[in-house]
């Protein structure tokens, strides 16, 4: 069979480290029309050199306009390989080539992107900031009483509302136990390959990484563990370790340079990323912004 060799434009930092000492095998986890994700599995070679349950376990595979996250290789055209994938179809990755169907993605030359958020900022600066947020801040966007959601979302959405005000209450009085319980509730609730209460999640973490309040972001951690799907858990145990997609280092930079113009276009693209997980993912980020706010005026 002839081999068609593909260039990675851009690789995350932590995903090529952790290649450099280990081999993979792993499956096609799920194929999608810009994209496809890699469930794998590490054979570590030099204990000393890498922490090997700091290993990704996701590798996503994206064209440049979805760009960069946690644990993604860039390439400039997906579509004759998508084309070609099928769910459950081996992957063999060593340091310099992922090797998957009758493609080889070679990495050798592919820049390599940092998904670490930067240091603290201090978002609620300026009230203009948090004005700019505050319109994400209700959530569940799903009305309760206009009789237009069926009884089971209706359910679903008085779960995610309670776990919510569960999960803003236990850090407002910096309980971590309570924090547990209530990041607890909301891991993998609602559908999909990414739940709703996991983006709510999600977003929460990106605050509190920039907010300077990592101390919390452990207990969300292990409480995770197990309690979602394999995408969506990938990317909150990257969360906890401040590593997020393109578009938070966007919103971030505008943040930091109280932009007001660029993080109400960052806020933008987060809203319009998949369904509504961008949506779900940017009240997290409000909810906690606001609390944070708060917390340091008093």
């Amino acid at each position: 069979m002839q081999r068609t060799t593909i260039a990675a434009r851009s690789i995350a930092a932590p995903l090529w480290a952790s290649l450099q000492h280990s081999t993979c095998h792993g499956r096609v986890l799920s194929v999608h029309n810009r994209s496809c994700n890699l469930l794998i599995n590490h054979r570590i070679i030099n204990y000393r050199a890498v922490n090997h349950s700091d290993a990704p376990t996701v590798i996503t595979i994206a064209e440049a306009v979805i760009g960069n996250g946690p644990f993604t290789i860039v390439v400039d055209e997906t579509g004759p390989f998508l084309q070609a994938l099928t769910s459950g179809e081996t992957v063999e990755i060593c340091q310099q080539c992922l090797s998957i169907s009758a493609f080889d993605i070679v990495l050798s030359d592919a820049e390599i992107w940092q998904p670490r958020l930067p240091d603290q900022i201090v978002v609620g600066r300026t009230s203009s900031t948090l004005q700019l947020l505050r319109p994400y801040a209700e959530w569940p966007h799903l009305g309760l009483e206009d009789g237009s959601i069926g009884t089971t979302k209706q359910v679903t959405v008085r779960a995610l509302r309670s776990a919510a005000d569960a999960l803003c209450a236990s850090l407002a009085q910096d309980d971590k136990s309570a924090l547990t319980e209530a990041a607890t509730s909301l891991t993998g609730l609602g559908s999909g390959l990414t739940p709703a209460g996991d983006d709510y999640l999600l977003g929460c973490m990106a605050a509190l990484w920039l907010c300077g309040r990592r101390h919390f972001l452990p207990q969300i951690d292990e409480a995770i563990r197990g309690r979602t799907t394999i995408l969506s858990e990938a990317f909150l145990r990257a969360a906890a370790r401040g590593l997020f997609t393109e578009p938070w280092h966007r919103l971030a930079h505008a943040l930091l340079i109280e932009d007001l113009r660029s993080v109400a276009q960052s806020l933008d693209e987060l809203a319009k990323i998949g369904a509504s997980s961008g949506l779900d993912a940017l009240a997290g980020f409000a909810a906690t912004c606001a609390l944070m706010a708060e917390k340091s005026r008093r």
